[in-house]
Formats: C-alpha cells, structure tokens, sequence
C-alpha cells in the first residue's frame, strides 16, 4: 500500500491507441510548421509558434495515467466527484457530457479494480479529491 495515489504514465502503447487523437495532434502540428516555415509575416510566425508552445500542455495533461486506490473505499468517491465534474457514465466508463464526436477516447476514466485509468489532468484532480490531507506538526 506503499504506492497508494501515486500517480503513474501507462504504457506508450497505451498512449497511441487513440488514432483521432493522434491524428488531430500530428495535422495541427504540421500545419503549424508549414505556416511557419512559408511564413513571410514574422507575426504570423510568432502566432503559429505560440500556438504550438500552447498545445504541448494540453497534450502532456492529456496523457493517459493510472492510480492506485482502495477499492472497497475510493469507488464510491469517485464516482461521485466524476458525475458532479460534468462526466456520464456509459458503458462502465465516465467521458465528459458532450457529444461523442467532441472528446477523444483516451478521455474516458474507469475503474479497473485497484486502479484509476484516465487522463492525467482528471487523475491529479481525483487524487486531490481522495488523499487525506496531512497535518503539519504544530499547525491546527
């Protein structure tokens, strides 16, 4: 129980298996070097090279991470933090409330038996939600 919440990276097989996901990515990114690199405009390519500075966060946050929980204690929490943070439940995993078309599948959470399985952004979140705060000595 050493690893209890720790959050981990799965495997980079896992990570690749969304295919809309990747593809979205690698289009963007390579539209954004070719309008740098045909960019005469240097605004333009200050533009195209902050946008692509500001995908690198939305794609490591969107990492598919793992989390050891307790089992018997933690699932009933977590499905209860997941229906209030806009999530639906549909087919024993919980995606965002929008339509199927507007979310890649890697954002879907579910439980599987002592692990949490979901983006990392939903994950750190969950771990705020499920570890007891510790007390510091001397602070009440």
């Amino acid at each position: 129980m050493n690893d209890l919440y720790e959050v981990k990276l799965c495997k980079w097989s896992s990570q690749f298996s969304d295919r809309y996901k990747n593809a979205f990515f690698l289009f963007v990114f390579l539209l954004l070097i070719f309008v740098i690199a045909l960019s005469r405009s240097n605004i333009l390519t200050v533009v195209c090279t902050g946008a692509f500075c500001g995908a690198i966060p939305s794609l490591w946050l969107g990492l598919t991470c793992k989390m050891r929980v307790n089992e018997k204690k933690d699932t009933s929490r977590i499905e209860r933090y997941l229906s209030n943070a806009f999530h639906v439940e549909r087919g024993g995993e919980w995606v965002p409330k929008l339509p199927t078309y507007l979310y890649f599948k890697t954002q879907a959470v579910r439980v599987e038996g002592s692990f949490v399985v979901g983006p990392r952004v939903t994950i750190l979140k969950l771990k705020k939600v499920l570890k007891p705060e510790s007390k510091r000595a001397g602070w009440r």
